[in-house]
Order: C-alpha cells, then structure tokens, then sequence
C-alpha cells in the first residue's frame, strides 16, 4: 500500500446483535485475527473455523461471558480492500466495516494511510482512515483499522 491512497469507506451496523452472530459474521468475512476486551483485560485472540465459531487466546478458549468488546479483523486481505474488521460492542450490537482502494459504491470517499505499531516484538499493521470535511477541505481522523500482526 502507498503511503497516502484515495479509498472509500464504509461501515454498516447491526445494532442489538448478539456475540455468537457477529462471530458468524466474522467468520463469514474471513476475519482470523483480533483483539478481544474482557473483563480480565485485553487479549489477543483468533476465530477459529468451527461451527459454532469459537474465540481463543494462547491455544484456551476465551469466556464469552467475560468479553464487552471485540474487533476481529482479515488478515492482510487482498486488494482491493485495504482493511476490513467486523466489530461488537456487548449490549450495543456490531457493525461491519471495510476500506476499499479507489472510489467503491455503498461508501464515502476517504483517504488511507498505512500504520505501523511495535507490540513487544511484533509489528502491527493498520490502516487509518481520513474523512475531508467540507466546506474548507480539511482532513478529520475517522477510524483506524487493524491488518495484521497479533495472529
């Protein structure tokens, strides 16, 4: 990825959706990678590609009734989607989202720029996503997306 590319951006939610469903949704969007809030802190974790979808975090199953947030992301999906995460936010619902190089339909155009984080002795690769605002054309922070990197 460049280091600044026009893309667009989209992001659709599901409000009230429950945990079990968004897993299914992120397994069905090819998430394998993610972050997972819990009331013990935060942990890594993987989706595995079982029915029912289970999270795990170093090789154990995470309670599901510990989590309050979770973001599950592709991991370095192909182009021309530059990042795509599936969300959920417990009591709230999830929502998908997704940046795609160039001008897509169904989003709002944006500008990408790639990211890079050292965690310990990992490198973590994101996406952060610019909106412009009009009427002076100024750019304003809108997400950042993870890629890759705590798998």
């Amino acid at each position: 990825m460049s280091r600044v590319q026009h893309a667009t951006y989209s992001a659709t939610s599901s409000p009230g959706q429950s945990l079990g469903d968004a897993l299914l949704a992120a397994q069905a969007r090819n998430a394998a990678a993610g972050v997972a809030l819990t009331t013990g802190g935060p942990r890594r974790v993987t989706l595995t590609q079982t029915q029912p979808p289970i999270l795990t975090s170093r090789g154990e199953d995470v309670d599901l009734g510990t989590l309050f947030e979770v973001r599950l992301w592709q991991v370095d999906p192909c182009a021309p989607l530059l990042a795509a995460e599936t969300r959920w936010v417990n009591g709230i619902g999830s929502a998908v989202v997704d940046v795609i190089a160039g001008e897509a339909s169904g989003g709002d155009p944006c500008l990408a720029v790639p990211r890079s984080y050292r965690s310990g002795e990992r490198v973590v690769q994101a996406v952060e996503v610019f909106s412009v605002t009009e009427p002076f054309g100024n750019l304003s922070p809108t997400d950042q997306l993870f890629r890759s990197g705590l798998e």
